[in-house]
């Protein structure tokens, strides 16, 4: 019926969460600053890894909920921390890209704000 069919789609959901989450840490983990950047635009950068980890914590907490009540219950009670977890890594992740744009433009008019050799 339609209740399974919820419960099946909620299964993959999850997966594709968690297979999103991993993606986006790899790919925030793997090093992408300019030998000469700045303290600023790598720490910047550093911060967009650590929202990663927020959607990965998220994703774990999905699936300890789904083994602990069930993959056939789908309610807020079960994606609380989901929840929560994804909104923090998603507001790590707009505010450090909006001052990575600002830092990298500063940095672009400033080359003394760039790293010594």
């Amino acid at each position: 019926g339609l209740g399974a069919s919820a419960a099946a789609w909620a299964v993959a959901f999850k997966w594709i969460f968690a297979a999103g989450a991993v993606i986006y840490t790899v790919a925030r983990g793997i090093n992408v600053n300019e030998p000469d950047d700045g303290f600023r635009v790598r720490r910047l950068r550093r911060l967009e890894f650590w929202a990663g980890i927020a959607f990965c914590i998220a994703a774990a907490f999905w699936f300890y909920r789904a083994a602990k009540l069930g993959d056939s219950i789908f309610t807020f009670r079960m994606l609380n921390e989901t929840i929560m977890f994804s909104l923090a890594g998603a507001l790590i992740q707009i505010i450090a890209s909006w001052l990575l744009v600002s830092a990298i433009r500063r940095q672009r008019e400033n080359p003394e704000l760039r790293r010594r050799k």
